[in-house]
């Protein structure tokens, strides 16, 4: 995003609006990107389509076009950078490492847990937060827990 520049080359003020240009151009790379995942979609559901590939081809520009410096190519200090990837969070369950750590003048404001295509991501209103149904588990190759339920993990908060 492009920020007000506050004091130093590399400070920015975390109240300050972004500047945003080019909202044509935004909406015509995410009709692009939802067209050509929507037409690629059973290439894209195998599961040899990995994780990593849906963040270059899908995500990065996704966040690029709605004004996210991705990349850094503003050139700010660390503690300035849009976003962080796979930044250390420290939780009551341990050190957590989302794909994306989205942030504001150095603020942490939102997180972005990526998943392949071939995974089925669904919302629980009750928990607040996103699940993951588990197809399959490589550490147990099980996809039921003990009571015969699907295994389900929490991928994101809110």
């Amino acid at each position: 995003m492009k920020w007000p520049n506050q004091g130093g080359q590399n400070s920015v003020n975390e109240n300050a609006v972004p500047r945003f240009d080019g909202l044509d151009a935004a909406a015509k790379t995410l009709n692009d990107l939802v067209e050509r995942f929507a037409r690629n979609l059973s290439d894209y559901r195998r599961p040899d389509y990995k994780e990593a590939r849906l963040r270059v081809e899908f995500i990065d520009p996704m966040f690029e076009a709605m004004g996210w410096d991705i990349s850094n190519r503003n050139g700010l200090a660390e503690q300035y950078k849009d976003v962080i990837h796979e930044d250390a969070i420290r939780s009551a369950s341990g050190i957590k490492a989302p794909d994306y750590c989205f942030r504001i003048g150095g603020v942490r404001k939102f997180f972005l847990e990526a998943k392949k295509p071939s995974r089925l991501v669904f919302v629980h209103a009750a928990s607040g937060g996103c699940l993951q149904l588990r197809w399959q588990t490589s550490w147990t190759g099980s996809t039921t827990s003990r009571n015969g339920k699907p295994k389900t993990g929490r991928v994101a908060s809110p």
